[in-house]
Protein backbone atom coordinates (compact mmCIF):
# COMPACT_ATOMS: atom_id res chain seq x y z
CA UNK A 1 0.00 0.00 0.00
CA UNK A 2 2.63 2.86 0.96
CA UNK A 3 4.50 1.75 -2.43
CA UNK A 4 1.59 2.66 -4.29
CA UNK A 5 0.96 5.94 -2.02
CA UNK A 6 4.48 7.23 -3.39
CA UNK A 7 3.90 6.27 -6.81
CA UNK A 8 0.91 8.13 -7.45
CA UNK A 9 2.56 11.34 -5.32
CA UNK A 10 5.23 11.15 -7.20
CA UNK A 11 3.07 10.72 -10.61
CA UNK A 12 0.88 13.58 -9.46
CA UNK A 13 3.77 15.62 -8.83
CA UNK A 14 5.06 14.86 -12.49
CA UNK A 15 1.67 16.18 -13.66
CA UNK A 16 1.56 19.40 -12.03
CA UNK A 17 5.23 21.13 -11.98
CA UNK A 18 4.10 23.92 -10.10
CA UNK A 19 2.94 22.32 -6.93
CA UNK A 20 5.94 21.44 -4.61
CA UNK A 21 3.58 18.80 -2.13
CA UNK A 22 1.59 15.99 -2.12
CA UNK A 23 -1.29 15.80 0.51
CA UNK A 24 -3.74 12.42 1.23
CA UNK A 25 -7.18 14.07 2.62
CA UNK A 26 -9.21 12.43 4.79
CA UNK A 27 -11.94 15.31 5.41
CA UNK A 28 -13.15 17.44 7.67
CA UNK A 29 -13.34 16.00 11.61
CA UNK A 30 -13.83 17.09 14.94
CA UNK A 31 -15.79 19.68 17.13
CA UNK A 32 -13.43 22.03 15.73
CA UNK A 33 -13.70 20.91 12.23
CA UNK A 34 -10.20 20.31 11.61
CA UNK A 35 -8.82 18.62 8.25
CA UNK A 36 -6.77 15.29 8.53
CA UNK A 37 -4.62 15.06 6.23
CA UNK A 38 -1.33 12.40 5.53
CA UNK A 39 1.75 14.46 3.98
CA UNK A 40 2.71 12.13 1.37
CA UNK A 41 5.54 13.87 -0.57
CA UNK A 42 7.31 17.74 -0.06
CA UNK A 43 7.26 19.60 3.17
CA UNK A 44 5.47 22.86 2.49
CA UNK A 45 1.46 22.57 3.19
CA UNK A 46 0.85 26.43 2.60
CA UNK A 47 -2.23 26.71 0.16
CA UNK A 48 -2.70 30.59 -1.22
CA UNK A 49 -6.28 30.83 -2.51
CA UNK A 50 -7.49 33.57 -4.86
CA UNK A 51 -11.03 35.24 -4.65
CA UNK A 52 -12.06 38.12 -6.56
CA UNK A 53 -8.67 39.62 -6.83
CA UNK A 54 -7.77 38.54 -3.47
CA UNK A 55 -5.41 36.32 -2.47
CA UNK A 56 -5.72 34.40 1.61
Amino acid sequence: MEDKKMKIAEALLSMYPRCRTVVRDFGIQGQFRQPKRELLLGSETETIHKEHGCFF
